[in-house]
C-alpha cells in the first residue's frame, strides 16, 4: 500500500462508494485541490457527512487484478547474451528518482554538479530533442501530447500504433528511452472497458485491451509485447511486492504478494519499468482494523473504517526506470539477478526492509535509524530518524499519523484510547539541522503504526514511509507532551527562516536543562524583524491543561547585533515547551449604519486592530534529556565551544577564527560525535556566517571589480543573505567605487610606473607578453629585438650609455606630442597583439600591463575598449 501522490495529484471530490471489497475502475481523472496544512483529506461517501480527515485520499499502489492467460517467452535466444548474470553489476546509466508529486519544486541537490551521480536525474523529461534534418524542436510535452491524443483507430494494429507514436524519433540518441515513455503515456490513458466488445486476442493492441477488460492478461504482458513490436528488448519479471493490503511488517508470500513487472534493455543495461504502477492508481483505499490516535498533531481516537478504494488512470513517472536500489524496497524478483544491484538481498531481508515510498527518495531523504519496517520499543520508547540533503533541509516539512491496531492491546486500554480526553500526544517530531527524529512514547502494550509524510514547506504533504511498532512493555509514567507544535515541530526549521530567524544558539529541538535554572536561547534575526515585529515567547508545562508559565520566560533584543534572546526558567523536573511567535498588527475598517437621529442615517467607519500570530519555532526543554559522554568527547566539545566564543567577527583574525572552528569540528567528529549533533550544527552555521564576512574583507583588500561582483552574487544566494544586508550594501557601494575607477583597483597609475612594474616582472604571462610587444612595436622597436621575453626586458631596461634621444621616455614623449606613430611602424602587428586578449583579461593579470594596453590603444588610433 504505497502512496504515489500529494494533494495536487489526488482527488478531494466525492467518489462512488466501493461495492464491498471490489475495486471499481473509474475513468474520470482526479481533480487537483488547493494546498492545505494536513497531509491528506478523507475520500468520503456521498451520503456521509463531511469531516476533517487525513491520509486517505492518497494514491496507493495495488496489484494487477488480471489473471494471465498468455505466456511471454523470456528465454529468447537473442536475449541470452544480454541477460544479467548471477553476479549482476551496477549499470552505468545515471539513474535517479523522477518524482513529480510536487511539480513546482525540485530538490536543490539535483542541481549540484559535484553530487553523487546516483543522486542526479537521468530522465528524458529534462531533454529537448532535436529532430535531425529539421528545425523543429520536440519536447517531452510534445511527445506526451501526441501519445495522449492518439486516434483510436491506431490501436487496430501494432504497425499503425508504432508508426504513429515513434514518428520523428527514429534517429534520436534517446530513441529507446523515448519510445518506452510514449508507449506508457498511451497505455496510461486507455480505457480498456471501451474495448470489451472487441475480439480478445494478442494480435493487435485493441485485442490486448479487450483481454485487459476481461481480466485475461496483465499490463506487464501487454507492455512487454508492445516493446517487442516496437523493436525494443524487453522481458517480464515475476516477483513479489509490498502493495494492495500490505501493512508494514506483514509476511510476504506468493499467495498474497505476487506481482509482475518488466525490464527494458538499452544503453548497455537493463532498466526497470512497472507498467501497472505507472498507469493505474488506487484512490481512497483505507485499511481497516486500526484506531487513529494522532493526525496533524491532534488527538483523534477514532476507529478506522476500511475502504477498498477506487481505481483510476494515473501516470506515475517514478516507476519508469526507478533506481534499483530504491525499487527493491517495494518489489522483490523471484530470480535474484533481476534485482540489478551488486549486493542482492534475501526474501527474509526484503520482508524487513523499511517501507519507503517514492516521495521519500524524491526528496533525497535517508533513513538513519534501523533499516527495518518493524520496530520494537525499549521500555515503551522508540526513535525513527531521517536525514535530508543539507541544501534542502530548510525547504522540507515532515509530519506523521499514529495508529493502534485493534485487538492488540488490552480491551480496557483500547477503550480508553478511543476517548479523546485520555489520549496523550505520544509522538514528538524533533529536528536538528538536516536531521528529523520521531520520538514515540507509548503508554500501553500493542501494535502501532506510524505513517510519515513529507513535502515542501507550506505545501501539502504526501506519504513517504510507514513503520510498524510493536510495544511489549509500556512506558512507565508516560508523560503528555506539554505542547502541540503542529507542522513546525520542535527545533528551528523553515518556519524560522521564513520569519527571518537565523543562526540559532540551539539547532536541536530537544534541549537538556536543569531544574531551577535558566536556559538562554538566541537567534540572529533580520533587521526588519526587530524594527517592525513583536516577538513573544510562551513556556508550557506538562499536563493536560497545558499550564502557561509566562512569568518564567522573557524576551530581550540587541539592535546593535540584530540578536533576540529568550530566557526560560525551568522550575522543576520534567518536560517543558518553549514556543516562539511573531505578532504583527493589521488594521481593518468596519462600516456601520448609525441611527437617523444621530447622524442622518450616514454610515460610519471604525478602525479595528487585529493581531496576526505566527509560530516561528518551538523547543522541548527536558530535565531528563541528559547524555553520558567520555572525557575526550567533553574536551573536544569544550575546545569547539571556546573557538566559537573567541572567534572575531571582523578584521584580520577572521581567517584564524574560521580555521580554529574548522579544527574544532574535525576533532569532535574524530571523537565520534555525530555530525547532526546540536553543537556541531550550530558551529557549521556560525562558520558559514564568518566565511561570508571573511570573503567580504578579502574582496575589499583585492580591490578587483570581478571578485567583488562574484562575492555579492555568492552572498545574495546564500541561505544567510537576509541577515547580511549590511555586508551586501557595503560591497554594492564598493562595487560602484571600482566602476568609477574604470575597473582599476585604484586611481590608474602612470605609464612610467607601469614600465617600471613590468621591467621587474619575473613571471611571464601571454597576456603581458602580447601587451608589451604591442607597446614596443608601436614605439618603433624592430621585430627581431622582441622575439623573447628577455629580449623585451632588455628594451624595458635600457643600458646606462644609451643616448637620451633613443630612450623609451623620449620616444613616448615624441609620440604623444605628434599624435601619431613613426613612419614604418607595423600597426597591423600592434593590432594583432592587442586583439589576442581583451583589456579585462590583461587587467586581471597585471595592472601595469593594463595601463600600457590602454596607452597603446589610444596612441595607435584604435578605439578604447570599456
Amino acid at each position: 500500500m504505497g502512496c504515489g501522490g500529494s494533494k495536487q495529484d489526488v482527488a478531494a471530490v466525492q467518489q462512488p462508494q466501493p461495492i464491498e471489497n471490489n475495486i471499481k475502475p473509474v475513468s474520470e481523472p482526479p481533480k487537483p485541490v488547493s494546498n492545505g496544512t494536513t497531509p491528506n483529506q478523507e475520500v468520503k461517501d456521498e451520503q456521509e457527512e463531511e469531516e476533517e480527515e487525513t491520509g486517505s485520499d492518497c494514491l496507493y499502489i495495488s496489484t494487477d487484478p488480471g489473471e494471465e492467460t498468455l505466456e511471454v517467452d523470456d528465454s529468447l535466444e537473442e536475449y541470452n547474451h544480454i541477460k544479467p548474470s548471477e553476479e549482476a553489476q551496477e549499470n552505468h546509466i545515471k539513474k535517479a528518482t523522477n518524482v513529480k508529486f510536487f511539480e513546482d519544486w525540485f530538490p536543490e541537490y539535483f542541481q549540484d554538479t559535484d553530487a553523487d551521480s546516483e543522486s542526479r536525474p537521468r530522465t528524458v523529461n529534462h531533454i529537448d530533442i532535436k529532430v535531425h534534418g529539421s528545425d523543429k524542436q520536440l519536447t517531452i510535452a510534445d511527445i506526451d501530447k501526441r501519445a495522449r491524443e492518439t486516434p483510436q483507430d491506431k490501436a487496430s494494429s501494432f504497425k499503425a500504433l508504432r508508426n504513429y507514436l515513434l514518428k520523428d524519433l527514429e534517429k534520436q540518441t534517446d530513441k529507446d528511452r523515448l519510445a518506452v515513455r510514449a508507449i506508457l503515456v498511451w497505455l496510461s490513458i486507455q480505457e480498456e472497458g471501451n474495448f470489451g466488445s472487441k475480439a480478445a486476442n494478442k494480435d493487435s493492441p485493441e485485442g490486448f485491451l479487450s483481454l485487459l477488460a476481461k481480466k485475461q492478461t496483465m499490463f506487464s504482458t501487454f507492455f512487454t509485447v508492445l516493446c517487442r513490436e516496437f523493436g525494443l528488448t524487453c522481458v517480464q519479471i515475476k516477483g513479489l511486492s509490498k502493495a494492495g493490503d500490505y501493512q508494514p511488517g506483514d509476511a510476504i508470500t506468493k499467495e498474497n504478494s505476487s506481482d509482475n513487472w518488466t525490464a527494458v534493455y538499452f544503453e548497455n543495461s537493463w532498466n526497470i519499468v512497472h507498467p501497472y504502477w505507472v498507469c493505474r492508481g488506487l484512490f481512497g483505499h483505507r485499511p481497516a482494523g486500526w484506531i487513529k490516535l494522532e493526525a496533524g498533531g491532534k488527538t483523534i481516537g477514532k476507529s478506522e473504517k476500511g475502504a477498498a478504494g477506487v481505481l483510476r488512470n494515473a501516470f506515475k513517472e517514478y516507476y519508469i526506470f526507478p533506481n534499483p536500489k530504491e525499487f527493491i524496497h517495494t518489489c522483490y524478483p523471484i530470480d535474484s539477478k533481476w534485482q540489478l544491484t551488486k549486493n542482492t538481498i534475501s526474501l527474509k531481508r526484503f520482508e524487513k526492509m523499511p517501507y519507503l515510498l517514492p516521495t521519500f527518495f524524491g526528496m533525497g531523504l535517508k533513513l538513519i535509524s534501523d533499516e527495518t519496517c518493524l520496530l520494537n520499543t525499549i521500555k515503551g520508547e522508540c526513535m525513527i530518524e531521517m536525514q535530508a540533503p543539507l541544501k534542502n533541509a530548510n525547504q522540507i516539512g515532515l509530519w506523521y499519523e499514529l495508529y493502534l491496531k485493534e485487538g492488540t492491546g488490552k480491551t480496557d486500554d483500547e477503550k480508553r484510547m478511543l476517548q479523546k480526553e485520555n489520549i496523550p500526544k505520544l509522538v514528538a517530531m524533533i529536528r536538528c539541522g538536516d536531521l528529523w527524529q520521531f520520538k514515540l512514547s507509548l503508554p500501553i502494550e500493542g501494535t502501532f503504526k506510524i505513517c510519515c509524510y513529507g513535502g515542501p514547506y507550506k505545501s501539502s504533504l504526501a506519504r513517504i514511509a510507514e513503520f510498524r511498532v510493536d510495544c511489549k512493555e509500556r512506558k512507565k509514567d508516560c508523560r503528555i507532551l506539554p505542547f502541540d507544535p503542529g507542522r513546525v515541530g520542535f527545533g528551528p526549521g523553515p518556519a524560522a527562516a521564513s520569519a527571518g530567524f537565523f543562526l540559532p544558539s540551539h539547532a536541536g529541538g530537544l534541549v537538556p536543562v536543569n531544574a531551577k535554572s535558566t536556559i538562554e536561547i538566541s537567534f540572529t534575526v533580520e533587521k526588519i524583524v526587530i524594527e517592525r515585529t513583536t516577538i513573544r515567547a510562551t513556556l508550557y508545562t506538562t499536563n493536560k491543561d497545558q499550564t502557561v508559565l509566562q512569568e518564567n520566560v522573557s524576551v530581550r533584543t540587541s539592535v546593535e547585533t540584530s540578536t533576540v534572546y529568550f530566557d526560560a526558567e525551568v522550575p522543576d523536573e520534567g518536560e517543558y515547551a518553549l514556543s516562539i511567535n511573531t505578532v504583527r498588527q493589521s488594521q481593518t475598517t468596519q462600516t456601520t449604519q448609525t441611527s437617523t437621529a444621530v447622524s442622518n442615517g450616514k454610515s460610519q467607519q471604525h478602525a479595528h486592530v487585529r493581531e496576526e500570530t505566527s509560530n516561528v519555532c518551538n523547543y522541548l526543554l527536558s530535565t531528563f534529556a541528559k547524555s553520558k559522554e567520555k572525557l575526550n568527547q567533553k574536551l573536544a566539545r569544550s575546545e569547539l565551544q571556546s573557538s566559537l566564543e573567541s572567534a572575531p567577527k571582523h578584521g584580520e583574525g577572521l581567517a584564524k577564527g574560521i580555521k580554529n572552528i574548522e579544527n574544532g569540528i574535525k576533532k569532535c567528529l574524530k571523537q565520534k560525535i555525530m555530525s547532526s549533533d546540536n553543537q556541531i550544527v550550530v558551529a557549521k552555521s556560525k562558520l558559514e556566517h564568518l566565511r561570508i564576512k571573511n570573503e567580504v574583507r578579502n574582496a575589499k583588500l583585492r580591490r578587483n571589480l570581478y571578485v567583488t561582483m562574484g562575492t555579492i552574487h555568492k552572498i545574495k544566494n546564500s541561505s544567510l543573505s537576509r541577515i547580511c544586508d549590511k555586508e551586501i550594501q557595503e560591497l554594492e557601494e564598493f562595487k560602484m567605487e571600482l566602476e568609477q575607477l574604470q575597473k582599476f583597483p585604484q586611481e590608474p597609475p602612470s605609464l612610467h610606473w607601469a614600465i617600471g612594474e613590468l621591467a621587474n616582472s619575473h613571471t611571464l604571462w601571454d597576456e603581458i607578453n602580447n601587451t608589451v610587444k604591442a607597446f614596443l612595436t608601436l614605439l618603433g622597436e624592430p621585430p627581431e629585438s622582441l622575439k623573447t621575453w628577455n629580449d623585451m626586458l632588455n628594451v624595458l631596461r635600457p643600458p646606462a650609455d644609451m643616448p637620451p634621444m633613443l630612450s623609451l621616455t623620449a620616444r613616448i614623449k615624441e609620440m604623444e606630442t605628434s599624435g601619431a606613430p613613426k613612419e614604418g611602424v607595423d600597426l597591423e602587428n600592434v593590432t594583432k597583439c592587442l586583439k589576442t586578449y581583451s583589456i579585462d583579461q590583461v587587467r586581471n593579470i597585471n595592472v601595469g600591463a593594463a595601463v600600457m594596453y590602454e596607452w597603446v590603444l589610444k596612441n595607435s588610433g584604435q578605439k578604447t575598449e570599456k
